[in-house]
């Protein structure tokens, strides 16, 4: 448990003891500031960066007996001679022993045990309710090596001075005073009261003895209750309207659409006139038969020729296609085909990249599906609708309300797309439209 300091602006806490307890004060035996060469007997103690104070006090004159379950309270009352930098404070049990005429590096010390407020009034006293250091060293005397202050952590550049018990001139040592419990003793029983004594004779008036030291400042009073609020103020006029920003960059170019279908044919033209036939020319006289010659003799039959090698097959239709197939040109060269199965959902129409390169393989595949708000859907392509690579896809509301509805296409693959409504608190459906190979 952490601890906080609070001021004190004279010595009066036997006075705020309850009726119920009692106190004892345990005196002062060392106290000094670290330092790189022994000042025990130094006036003041710097608390400061690299400087840290030093205490220990003599618990033997509380009764013999007493256990913590006694100790009501434990209080350490400082005084603060000035303060260079005003700051807060921390104390910390001392774990080893030490001599105030030897020592010089700050001995080893456990975890700071309290944590004080701003201290920023210098000739004043402050108090610090070290109960659970003074419960422990009750039961545990061994333990009782002092304690140390130093600038807490939250303000290292905290820089004060206390009067030492060696400053005799102004008299402020530290102490710490113990609360116990237990009832007060009876008061004692009044006795009678005298009879009047005779009125004296008014004396001469004295002169104006010198006026006394100023006392101690008291407590600080306990803050009052907060008043009613205050009506609310005028509204303050409507400030002039900001200049405009700069224009965004122009969005992506989106995908050229599909090329539309060919028009109906038109009306075939009117046939035109047919041209005049020419006249024919006179027919030419038959020339003479001539005689026939005799018949030669029949020559001896030649040798048979080697069969030639069989030829390439030539083009037209090949062997094989399945169900389905459809023969397709493999290059210009009329009737070499081959058998292929057609792309699902091509129609027939050609769709080219952004280059004029014809996706020859390319399909469409689209659908709606409702997305809950601020969700993340995936869509998975069936066997048969799955691309060979990535495609390209966009996603539109799909739905009927005037409510403008946003959709974010996060990813795609050529097996599936994932879309998220990013709408904040609107369920709705969203259409999807992905091209590609």
């Amino acid at each position: 448990m952490r601890l906080s300091f609070n001021p004190l602006y004279g010595a009066i806490l036997l006075a705020c003891l309850s009726h119920s307890a009692h106190a004892v004060v345990a005196p002062l035996t060392a106290d000094v500031n670290a330092s790189a060469t022994n000042v025990g007997g130094a006036v003041g103690i710097n608390i400061g960066s690299g400087s840290k104070a030093l205490f220990n006090f003599d618990l033997s004159t509380l009764p013999s007996g007493i256990t913590s379950s006694d100790v009501a309270k434990a209080t350490l009352v400082f005084y603060v001679k000035t303060i260079p930098s005003s700051g807060k404070i921390q104390a910390s049990p001392i774990t080893q022993t030490w001599s105030e005429g030897t020592v010089t590096t700050a001995p080893s010390q456990g975890a700071a045990a309290a944590s004080s407020a701003t201290v920023s009034r210098a000739n004043s006293y402050f108090a610090v309710d070290v109960t659970n250091l003074v419960l422990d060293w009750v039961d545990n005397p061994a333990n009782n090596n002092g304690l140390v202050l130093e600038p807490d952590a939250s303000t290292t550049n905290t820089s004060i001075t206390l009067d030492s018990k060696e400053a005799l001139q102004t008299s402020h040592p530290a102490y710490l005073e113990i609360a116990l419990k237990g009832p007060a003793g009876a008061v004692g029983a009044t006795g009678p009261q005298g009879p009047t004594g005779a009125t004296g004779l008014t004396g001469a008036t004295g002169s104006t003895g010198p006026q006394g030291p100023t006392g101690a400042t008291g407590l600080t009073g306990a803050t009052g209750s907060t008043g009613p609020q205050g009506p609310t103020g005028a509204t303050g006029l409507t400030g002039a309207t900001g200049s405009t920003g700069p224009q965004g960059p122009t969005g992506a170019t989106g995908l050229t659409g599909a090329t539309g279908s060919t028009g109906p044919q038109g009306a075939t033209g009117a046939t035109g006139l047919t041209g005049a036939t020419g006249s024919t020319g006179p027919q030419g006289a038959t020339g003479l038969t001539g005689a026939t010659g005799s018949t030669g003799p029949q020559g001896p039959t030649g040798a048979t020729g080697a069969t030639g090698a069989t030829g390439a097959t030539g083009p037209g239709v090949p062997t094989g296609g399945t169900a389905n197939q459809v023969l397709s040109k493999i290059d210009g060269t009329n009737y070499n085909t081959q058998w292929v199965t057609p792309s699902s959902g091509s129609g027939g129409t050609a769709v080219y990249d952004a280059s004029g390169n014809i996706l020859s393989s390319a399909h469409i595949v689209v659908g709606t599906i409702a997305i809950a708000f601020s969700t993340t859907t995936t869509i998975n392509f069936a066997s048969n609708a799955q691309f060979a690579f990535t495609p390209v896809c966009t996603v539109s509301e799909y739905d009927s309300t005037a409510t403008p509805h946003l959709f974010k296409i996060t990813g795609a693959t050529s097996t599936s797309v994932s879309i998220r409504n990013t709408n904040g608190s609107i369920n709705s459906t969203a259409a999807y439209h992905c091209i590609g190979n």
